[in-house]
């Protein structure tokens, strides 16, 4: 293969969080080379056949394909002012972009550019068309994004009449591509809590900041990469389950360890901290502030009052008067006994 996948199973969230059911990589695969082995993505590297389909739908880019950055190919797009994108040109197919992509390449264009899908119809790398699906959904979502934001959509989506010989073209493709990983520009990947954020918020991000004089400071939308949290402080005990488990450090204490605060441009929507949340204190509002992710600004969620429990001497997270931590509430009101001294007992 010219450019093989590559899985990087630590950046996998079914790594980080054991009961994740992300299996957006096998819902796309036109060949099936993922499959779900106790709870855990495998894949086949003999059934895969590089088509990138995987990559622009994982939220973590723990799939890529070597030699292929896609960041770096839509900076020079935009700094060559291409008007078509296609996998003709390309050579490798469009799927391959996040929405994130799409949204970013949407914000940095300055004039119109086509995204020809001509080539779909009939392709041999997706047969029963669940790549095309998903660069439509994709660019669907990304329009949404951006027009919401106040800006004009510079992307159309075109289809003209495909030439013969498909499997040739193709051939010639994976050859060509040899040549679009060399003198292109970079990006600075983010680090957060040892991991590193996908490379397309990077891109996104950046983006955002050179249109922020003219978008509009918050949209109303919920998106298939990026959530609005909420923490309802009635339910939070301040157990700290949902800032351990974060994979992108998206949600963090302050120095005090009393306060949550919440960074929307590293949140992936994973959605881990919704399902860690024994209390379900957690929640998302329809409201995307783009100034904070744009600007990587954090906002407090949930402030807690820390008082030491009268039993146990722990300090716990008061939410009116009660003076016994929610542990040890059962086990005052029906072992009363259970923590007092054998003095106290009389004995």
């Amino acid at each position: 293969m010219t450019h093989p996948l590559q899985f990087d199973r630590l950046l996998c969230l079914r790594t980080d969080y054991a009961y994740h059911e992300c299996n957006a990589c096998e819902t796309i695969c036109p060949e099936g080379a993922f499959k779900v082995v106790r709870n855990r993505i495998e894949l086949s590297k003999d059934a895969c056949i590089s088509c990138g389909g995987c990559v622009g739908g994982c939220p973590t880019q723990a799939l890529g394909l070597m030699g292929i950055e896609p960041e770096s190919i839509i900076l020079r797009k935009v700094a060559a002012q291409s008007s078509r994108l296609s996998c003709r040109e390309e050579g490798w197919c469009l799927a391959l972009l996040s929405v994130e992509h799409w949204i970013a390449l949407g914000l940095k264009v300055s004039a119109p550019i086509s995204c020809d899908l001509s080539e779909c119809h009939g392709c041999e790398l997706d047969k029963a068309g669940h790549l095309q699906t998903a660069i439509i959904s994709r660019l669907g979502e990304a329009e949404e994004f951006v027009t919401k934001a106040g800006l004009t959509w510079p992307i159309t989506i075109t289809r003209h009449q495909a030439e013969p010989s498909r499997r040739t073209l193709f051939r010639r493709l994976k050859e060509e591509a040899k040549e679009l990983a060399t003198t292109l520009p970079t990006l600075s990947p983010e680090h957060a809590k040892g991991q590193t954020l996908p490379l397309s918020r990077t891109l996104l991000k950046k983006s955002l900041q050179e249109r922020a004089e003219e978008i509009n400071e918050t949209i109303a939308m919920r998106t298939s990469f990026i959530a609005a949290k909420l923490i309802d402080p009635a339910r939070c005990t301040n157990c700290r389950d949902c800032v351990n488990f974060c994979p992108a450090g998206a949600l963090f204490y302050d120095g005090t360890g009393t306060q949550i605060h919440f960074q929307i441009g590293k949140c992936i929507h994973c959605a881990i901290c919704n399902a860690v949340c024994k209390e379900h204190a957690i929640s998302e509002e329809d409201e995307i502030d783009l100034v904070a992710l744009a600007f990587d600004r954090a906002k407090m969620l949930v402030a807690h009052r820390l008082e030491t429990c009268s039993v146990c001497r722990t300090p716990f997270s008061q939410r009116g008067e009660e003076t016994i931590c929610p542990r040890c509430v059962s086990f005052h009101t029906e072992f009363p006994d259970m923590f007092k001294t054998a003095e106290e007992l009389g004995l």
